[in-house]
This record gives structure tokens, sequence and C-alpha cells, in this order.
């Protein structure tokens, strides 16, 4: 749980990384598992879910995908002059939302306009639609959000260091902290007990096909890093073993693939 007093050389930086290793992976997995919903794969997947359990039909407020919008084409035909009255500016400033608010024509009816919370904290968003006369239409609040919605809102709030002030903030930075110290003191270990002019790299003592099993299996679930994987294979068979001074210098010739 704490690194033991007394230790030196190579046997400090061990605890170091052991115990590091320990607690930062708690964060590290809750940043991995937060992050799940911006990417394509299981971002799709919990789009999916969403939309087959949700009752009602609740708009998506993370995206999932890089912004790909283009600069709008020019068009030659006037634009509808858009007509903001002091009375739907006085309901934004009424329905005090959390700052910034932004205001944009809605699709809800003619006329009608959106009154939004772009608070950073997910969970404290909320949207006001309003009609041409400034009558409120409706209002969407967090509580109002499917529960998967609920669990992902607060995640991201949480992963992008938003949800809970500097407490949030100060945790993300202890990750951060915490994975750069894991690989300094991997690299020290390495440096310590590498021969001389190789890798280093252990010889491989036994081949456990349930370990494979497991690695392939989380691989299927992170596409990417099954792709990272493959194409480091790829490199070790078409390069690596190819080339003699590689292939010393990783130790390839000792290790059974």
């Amino acid at each position: 749980m704490v690194p033991p007093a007394g230790a030196g050389g190579r046997r400090f930086w061990l605890d170091i990384h052991r115990v590091t290793g320990m607690w930062i992976s708690i964060l590290a997995l809750f940043l991995l598992v937060s992050g799940l919903p911006w990417t394509t794969v299981w971002g799709s997947g919990f789009q999916a879910a969403r939309s087959y359990f949700a009752q009602m039909q609740v708009e998506q407020d993370w995206s999932t995908a890089p912004d790909t919008k283009t600069a709008p084409a020019k068009n030659t035909k006037s634009e509808p002059e858009l007509n903001l009255s002091p009375a739907i500016y006085r309901v934004a400033v009424d329905a005090a939302l959390s700052p910034p608010v932004a205001l944009s024509p809605s699709t809800l009816q003619p006329g009608a306009w959106r009154i939004s919370s772009m608070d950073p904290n997910l969970p404290a968003r909320a949207s006001v639609w309003v009609d041409a006369n400034a009558a409120v239409l409706k209002r969407s609040e967090f509580a109002d959000n499917p529960a998967l919605d609920k669990v992902i809102l607060t995640g991201i709030a949480a992963h992008e260091g938003q949800l809970s002030g500097l407490a949030n903030q100060l945790l993300g930075l202890l990750a951060a902290l915490g994975l750069m110290l894991l690989s300094i003191s991997g690299f020290v270990m390495w440096y310590k007990r590498k021969p001389g002019r190789q890798l280093g790299a252990p010889k491989s003592r036994f081949y456990d096909k349930r370990i494979v099993a497991l690695v392939t299996g989380l691989t299927l679930l992170l596409p990417m890093v099954l792709f990272s994987i493959l194409s480091l294979l790829v490199t070790e068979w078409l390069i690596l073993r190819r080339v003699e001074r590689l292939r010393r210098f990783f130790a390839l010739s000792e290790r059974k693939t």
C-alpha cells in the first residue's frame, strides 16, 4: 500500500513503481472508461443503447466524433432576418441558467428560440425553449435525462475536471503525475539492469494461452489497441527480425514468439 522505508537502489524504484501503479491504476481506469463515450466504436454503441432503452427521445449532450463541420458554402440568397425580441431576452435572463448561456433559433416551431446553458460541468446544463411571443414551450434539465445519459455526462465532467472544481482538477493532476512517475521509475529500473548494448528484454519463460485469450478479448473491446499490437507484431516480423543488428539489440533471437 505504501513504499517500505530504507530501501535503496533498484529496490527503491521497484517499490515506487509498484505502489504508484496500484493507486494510479484506479484513476487511470476511470479516465479510460469515462473517455469511451467520445470514441467512435464505443460512442456509437452508447448511442444505440440509449436509443433502444430510452422511453422518450432526449437530445444527446456529448459528441462521439471529432467536429467535422466545414465552413458554410457561400449562398447568394439572402438569409432570413432573426428577430430576438426584448421579451425573449428577458426570459433568458429570468431562466437563471448556469453561465455561459447561448441563444439560438430552434426548429421546434417557426420563430422559436432555444436558450441553452453551456456550462463546462455537463450535469449543470439546462435548456429552455420559447416561442416567438416569449412564451415558454418546455424546459429540459439534467434530471430529465435517461439514466445512461446521467452516468455518461457525470463521467465526462469528472474526466474533464469540471465536476467538482479544484478537487476534481487536483485528482486529474495526481493521475498525470502518477503516470509520469510510472514512466520514470520504469525507465530507471530498466536502465539499471539492462546489458551493455542490448535492450534487455526478458526471456520468455512461459506461454499461457489464458493470458493470450484475455489480452485478445480486451483488445477486441478497444480496437485501436488491437491495431497497435498488430502493427508492432508486423513491424517485428518484417523488419526487426530481418536486420541482424536490430535482432541482437532486441534479443529476438533468444526469444520465442
